[in-house]
């Protein structure tokens, strides 16, 4: 009983201490209640009360309606509760009714550029960071309008605003959006510079180890990527969740979900890092990370592809097809979805099937020349040759992309499927012509291919596959034999032209068959050539040396190169100065 008489005395007490602010109010003249009002929202401000300043700006504009502040105040309150257009109305009359003050208008047009950005209308953003600027160059309005910049493209006006920004202060986001578009550049060693530079002033800066961890992917280097990532999820799931919510503003109800970058970033960590746990075979952790970001957005048809291939990987055919129902129920009109569910049906060998979703794939998405080349592998199969010639025709025309990316639900995330060499598209045509006995056709493109890249072995293996004729089989080998031997002057030459590289960058002793030799410290590189093909053969543990972009992984042209602890790979077409450059 006593503890409810002391409730209700407080009650009271409370109720009397608002009375007397009302009746002190109504003595007061409209000029001091305007100041009264300014001092509190003031307060308010100090103390992430927008709920209760957004009030008080309302009584301030019912007592003089031309204070700028208060419509600043309100277009703030939208700002924080996603009312964008309710924000964008405020500060708009807030600009019109601003003193001629360039520090107080620079303020209201760069509040209002942020808002045009969320908006997507990133070109009136950029014309209100313009005129901030102009009027009060600073970091926010520098590094607002790089932000704008680097979502139209435009990224080396994006790392101008970078420096500008940074040149005011050293800040960890900045540096790591400075990296993002060096990365679009692909200038990486820059980019891992500003990363590092990034960590350093923010050691808990989640999204900086992030971006790092997609660089050592690209680099083929997924020791590093998988340590990195680590990293990333630890900060994300032990700090950066639980903060969030110190940083709301007490009172403010978000519309839209404040976690919802961070989650998205954390899914885009664990589905990177179990890409690079496939490629290096590790696929129950795998599994496990993408099952991770699937139970955080389930909602997402592209995770479920994703899924779909490390299942597919390990053989689990029944759970591919099942991730690959869901993805399709999501979003029925996302072409990697029947893309990877006809692969399921063409390792079934329900060719039927498989070219069904691939049909549906290519409807949705024309202009895919990686979806036409699998079509065309696969009419290989059911013997519609010229139908496979048409969609190889299509191959070429488009000029295939070596690797190929999904970016989807936001999220860009790298599909679980190699990227295919230039040759891959003549290869398979000239099967379509040699399966049709055009001989002279698949000629042409052999050696097409062979130029490109194509090496007797890989030819030989699709072969054994697609002629189940022994005799035709013997006969087809034959053929491609001679084509790779009448070749044999080429490769002849392309040694002469590597000797001659190799002694313009400083090598000596350069013979085939021996291990090249330079001054300075580099990876040991066997040159030899077999069949054709000039080749190299490393030790598997310096693969992180010879980066994707300049190298390529063939099969081994020796029995006694075919052993994990060796690779052969080759400079791509018209790289070779570069390749080797890159490793001295």
């Amino acid at each position: 009983m006593i503890a409810v008489l002391f409730r209700q005395i407080f009650r009271s007490i409370h109720s009397l201490h608002r009375l007397s602010f009302q009746v002190i109010e109504s003595f007061m003249t409209p000029k001091a209640l305007e100041i009264r009002y300014l001092s509190q929202i003031a307060n308010c401000a100090q103390q992430r009360r927008l709920d209760e300043a957004f009030h008080l700006a309302q009584k301030g504009i019912d007592i003089n309606a031309k204070n700028y502040f208060f419509y600043e105040v309100r277009g703030l309150y939208y700002h924080m509760q996603w009312e964008f257009d309710k924000a964008i109305e405020n500060y708009s009359k807030a600009i019109t009714l601003c003193p001629d003050d360039p520090e107080l208008y620079g303020d209201l047009y760069r509040s209002r550029g942020k808002v045009w950005k969320l908006l997507q209308e990133h070109e009136r953003a950029i014309a209100d960071f313009d005129i901030a600027i102009a009027a009060t160059p600073n970091f926010e309005a520098h590094s607002s309008r790089g932000y704008a910049y680097f979502d139209l493209g435009r990224y080396e006006e994006a790392l101008s605003d970078y420096n500008e920004a940074l040149n005011f202060r050293p800040d960890s986001d900045t540096y790591t959006a400075q990296s993002k578009a060096f990365i679009q550049l692909q200038k990486y060693a820059d980019a891992s510079i500003a990363l590092n530079k990034a960590t350093r002033l923010d050691p808990d800066n989640y999204e900086a180890y992030l971006v790092l961890g997609n660089i050592y992917q690209y680099e083929e280097n997924y020791k590093s990527a998988i340590e990195t990532y680590d990293k990333a999820i630890s900060l994300i799931t032990e700090d950066r969740l639980g903060n969030e919510v110190e940083s709301i503003p007490v009172g403010i109800q978000f519309k839209h979900d404040v976690y919802e970058e961070v989650i998205r970033h954390l899914v885009e960590a664990f589905t990177n890092r179990s890409y690079c746990q496939v490629r290096i075979e590790n696929n129950t952790k795998a599994l496990a990370d993408i099952d991770d970001a699937v139970e955080l957005l389930p909602e997402s048809a592209t995770l479920y592809v994703v899924r779909s291939f490390i299942n597919l990987k390990i053989g689990d055919h029944n759970r591919a097809l099942n991730d690959l129902a869901i993805a399709i129920e999501h979003d029925n009109n996302n072409s990697e979805a029947f893309f990877a569910r006809a692969n399921v049906h063409a390792n079934q060998k329900a060719y039927k099937e498989a070219i069904e979703d691939i049909d549906r794939a290519i409807d949705l998405s024309r202009e895919s020349g990686l979806f036409h080349l699998e079509r065309g592998r696969l009419l290989l199969h059911v013997e519609q040759y010229e139908l496979a010639i048409s969609d190889f025709d299509k191959v070429i025309e488009l000029e295939l992309s070596t690797s190929q990316k999904v970016v989807r639900d936001g999220l860009t995330l790298s599909i679980t499927q190699q990227g295919l060499d230039a040759h891959t598209k003549y290869m398979y045509r000239a099967l379509s012509y040699l399966l049709l006995g055009n001989r002279e056709m698949a000629r042409r493109d052999l050696l097409n291919a062979k130029d490109l890249g194509l090496t007797q072995i890989e030819i030989e293996e699709e072969i054994t596959e697609l002629f189940s004729d022994k005799i035709d089989r013997h006969s087809v080998l034959d053929f491609v034999k001679r084509i790779f031997a009448d070749r044999r002057h080429g490769v002849v030459d392309k040694e002469e032209q590597y000797i001659d590289l190799f002694r313009e960058l400083g090598f000596y002793d350069i013979n085939t068959g021996k291990t090249l030799k330079h001054r300075k410290s580099i990876p040991s590189i066997y040159f030899n050539s077999r069949y054709g093909t000039v080749f190299f053969v490393v030790y598997a543990k310096d693969k992180h040396r010879f980066h994707s972009s300049l190298w390529k992984q063939i099969p081994p042209q020796r029995r006694k190169d075919a052993k994990p602890k060796f690779l052969t790979v080759v400079p791509r077409d018209g790289k070779e100065r570069e390749a080797f450059k890159q490793l001295l």
